[in-house]
């Protein structure tokens, strides 16, 4: 006499799809889901069939066993947030009327244009200094003239005194000629002294373009040299262009790579300058903190190596999608939580990491001790007065095997176990309890799941 679990229970709904599906039907439709269940058990022997079929309807999930150092594993609960370098402000240059190129949660990389800013004080700014290279141009056309009266002069004075040599070899002086020379000595220093003037204020044009060109590079976020380098346009004819000169609005470019996270402005509104416009945050720049106990402070130190465990049920933290990295003890406790701050900045961030995330921080306290043989946690289940978990059979993925669970110290996640499995053995996760229930008045049984989801322990 066929006998039906308790798990049949779950095969009644099932049946709602299959209605003919199972062991006590018949006709065709019957005999033909009974052909194609029997095609999706697994061969007989030890422990319970489980199929693709049945594994996908109870939602069966597998973990491998691997070594872990679970005894001098500290976990301690945290999240993700983003670094401090990750954030970036961005405000307006200057009072005008800002224009945006971008919106909230825009991808943007460096140099991208996010706004730009129509602004009467650019346009005060320029004109500064067009009237500053002006200034420049006048004080050098005047050193120029004040170089050719003082070389005139000069040559003046050169003049009478060959003249006046000439007459003393003739042993003959002119006194209005001597007279005349020290009168033209004399207006060479005063000479010097406006030409130097002159350069003075060639100097002091050129400091006053050079003050209203920091100011630009300040409003406009661009070097001097980027300011002032050629734009590829002429003046009619007067020679190349400077770059500055050619600027009808103010651009506000990414200064790197980022998402727009906070927009504090809308398109075609007036700022003043220094008004927060936007800010950018790289979501891949994180760090994990966590809060450990005052108390475990004497267990750690700077430099641990530690791991992130994601969000139970992922599926994700282990191989390339670990987040791993060395253990960093915040400089100030928190005297009212009775905590301290403990970060870690990962080697590589994971895909799944967001700001905002949950998990675990893993940290192994002694790093020298050999790691042992382990299963998560939740797959051990209590029988009666036993725990047990099961096994994927090596031989046979359609089979599993019911095993007594000879287990140790545990971490919060995962368990020491001693026997039972190797490494790389497949242990069941998720469905665990489905398999408890068709196996706990059947240990040593073998027996086999209906695509229905329900158990049988004997064949048809």
């Amino acid at each position: 006499m066929k006998r039906t679990h308790p798990l049949a229970a779950l095969g009644a709904v099932m049946t709602l799809l299959l209605p003919l599906a199972g062991c006590g039907g018949s006709g065709p439709d019957a005999d033909a889901a009974a052909q194609a269940e029997e095609q999706n058990e697994a061969p007989d022997g030890p422990g319970m069939s489980v199929p693709a079929a049945v594994r996908a309807n109870l939602g069966i999930t597998f973990e491998r066993v691997e070594r872990r150092a679970v005894r001098q594993t500290m976990r301690v609960p945290g999240q993700f947030e983003l670094l401090p370098t990750a954030v970036r402000d961005y405000h307006a240059p200057a009072d005008g009327r800002i224009r945006l190129h971008v919106q909230q949660y825009d991808t943007v990389v460096a140099g991208d244009l996010l706004a730009t800013v129509e602004s009467p004080a650019w346009r005060e700014t320029q004109a500064a200094l067009v009237e500053a290279l002006d200034e420049i141009e006048h004080a050098l056309a005047l050193v120029r003239v004040a170089e050719a009266k003082l070389a005139e002069q000069e040559a003046r004075v050169a003049l009478l005194e060959e003249r006046l040599s000439r007459l003393a070899g003739a042993s003959v002086r002119d006194a209005e000629l001597e007279a005349e020379l020290a009168e033209a000595r004399l207006e060479v220093p005063t000479l010097s002294v406006e030409l130097e003037a002159q350069r003075y204020l060639v100097n002091h044009a050129r400091e006053q373009a050079q003050a209203n060109l920091y100011k630009a590079s300040a409003m406009t976020g661009l070097t001097t040299d980027e300011l002032t380098a050629d734009s590829g346009r002429s003046s009619d004819g007067d020679g190349p262009v400077p770059v500055w000169q050619t600027m009808d609005v103010i651009e506000v470019r990414a200064v790197r790579d980022g998402t727009v996270t906070v927009l504090e402005s809308t398109d075609g509104q007036w700022a003043q300058a220094g008004a927060h416009l936007f800010e950018t945050a790289d979501p891949r720049e994180l760090r994990f903190r966590a809060e450990a106990l005052l108390a475990d402070l004497g267990k750690l130190r700077d430099g641990l190596p530690a791991a992130i465990a994601p969000p139970t049920g992922t599926g994700l933290g282990r191989g390339e999608d670990a987040a791993r990295g060395t253990l960093v003890i915040g400089p100030v406790a928190h005297a009212e939580d009775r905590a301290v701050s403990l970060y870690l900045t990962p080697e590589r961030v994971p895909d799944w990491a967001r700001a905002g995330t949950a998990g675990y921080l893993e940290i192994n306290l002694d790093p020298d001790a050999e790691p042992q043989l382990a299963i998560p946690r939740r797959a051990v289940v209590r029988d009666g007065l036993e725990f047990v978990f099961f096994r994927r059979m090596p031989g046979d993925p359609d089979r599993v095997q019911r095993v007594l669970a000879d287990t140790g110290r545990h971490d919060g996640k995962w368990i020491e176990v001693f026997s039972g499995v190797r490494e790389g053995d497949e242990i069941v996760i998720d469905g665990v309890y489905q398999l408890l229930a068709a196996s706990s008045t059947s240990i040593q049984k073998g027996g086999h799941f209906h695509n229905d989801g329900t158990f049988h322990e004997e064949d048809h």
